[in-house]
C-alpha cells in the first residue's frame, strides 16, 4: 500500500503559497481525491457524546500536517461505514478530497483539549474514505512541512501578518519578471534570417534595375566609330577617278 500513492503535499502548500500569498480564503477547494495516511490522532471523541472537533496528523511519506476535519465529512464517514468512526483507523491509508489550507492554532496533541500558542498551516477536510492499513507502520520517514525552506518562509509571514504572508508569491513574481527580461528578443533578432531579407525596402531593388535599364540604353543608343578603309584600298579609289578624268582632259585639248 506504500507505493501506491505519491507525495504531494509540499508541492500542493506550494503552489497554493505562490498564487495566493495570504488570501488562503480565495484559494479554491481541491476537489480531487489524494491520498495520505494518517499517522496520529491529536484530538478523538471518549464517549458518544463527545462531539469535540477531530484534528490529526496525515503523511505522504515525505512530509506531514496537520488536518481538521469537518462535521459534514465525518457524519458521511460514519453513516457510509455503519455507524463506525474515523478514529479508529489509525494508521490508516485514506483518501481525503474537498480539503484547503488554513492557518490556525492545532491542539497540541495526546487528546489534550488544548491549543498551541502559535498558529500553523492546516489541511481543512471536507471527505474522507478509508482504503485499508489500518494499524500498520508509519509510511517512509516524513518531516514536519515546516522543515522546507519555502514552506517555513510562507508560514513565518503568516505569523507576522501585515502582507508578510505574500512572500512567496512576491518571490515568484520578482523570479519571472527578471526570467522576462533576460530572456526577451529584440524584434529584429525574432525574425528569421530569410524574412529579414524580405522586410528590406524595394525600393533599393528597383533603382538597381532602373540603373540596369538606363545603362544598357546609353550603350545601345552610341554612335558607331567611322570605318577607315585600308591604304591599298584608298589607292585604288584614287587610280580610278584619274583614269575617267583623263580621257575628258584630252578631248577638252583637242577641241582647242
Amino acid at each position: 500500500m506504500a507505493d501506491s500513492f505519491r507525495s504531494w503535499i509540499c508541492a500542493y502548500l506550494i503552489d497554493i503559497g505562490e498564487t495566493y500569498g495570504g488570501n488562503l480564503s480565495d484559494a479554491p477547494y481541491w476537489e480531487k481525491k489524494k491520498k495520505v495516511q494518517l499517522v496520529e490522532f491529536l484530538t478523538f471523541p471518549t464517549s458518544t457524546e463527545d462531539h469535540c472537533p477531530i484534528y490529526a496528523k496525515v503523511s505522504d511519506k515525505l512530509h506531514k500536517i496537520p488536518v481538521r476535519f469537518t462535521t459534514d465529512a465525518l457524519e458521511a464517514y460514519s453513516k457510509k461505514n455503519n455507524g463506525c468512526r474515523l478514529t479508529e483507523n489509525r494508521n490508516a491509508l485514506v483518501q481525503i478530497k474537498n480539503f484547503r489550507p488554513t492557518f490556525c492554532r492545532v491542539p497540541i496533541g495526546n487528546n489534550v483539549r488544548k491549543q498551541s500558542p502559535e498558529s500553523y498551516l492546516v489541511l481543512e477536510v471536507g471527505s474522507v474514505e478509508v482504503l485499508g492499513s489500518e494499524g500498520e507502520g508509519e509510511f517512509g520517514n516524513p518531516k514536519d512541512i515546516e522543515e522546507n525552506e519555502k514552506v517555513m518562509a510562507w508560514t513565518k509571514g503568516l505569523r507576522e501578518h501585515g502582507g508578510g504572508g505574500n512572500v512567496l508569491k512576491l518571490r515568484k513574481e520578482a523570479e519571472q519578471g527578471s526570467g522576462a527580461a533576460k530572456t526577451s528578443p529584440t524584434r529584429a533578432s525574432r525574425l528569421p534570417a530569410r524574412k529579414v531579407v524580405q522586410s528590406l525596402p524595394k525600393r533599393n531593388n528597383q533603382v538597381g534595375k532602373k540603373r540596369a535599364e538606363s545603362g544598357s540604353k546609353t550603350t545601345s543608343a552610341s554612335p558607331p566609330k567611322p570605318v577607315v578603309p585600308p591604304v591599298n584600298h584608298a589607292l585604288e579609289l584614287y587610280k580610278r577617278e584619274f583614269r575617267v578624268r583623263l580621257p575628258l582632259f584630252s578631248i577638252s585639248q583637242k577641241g582647242n
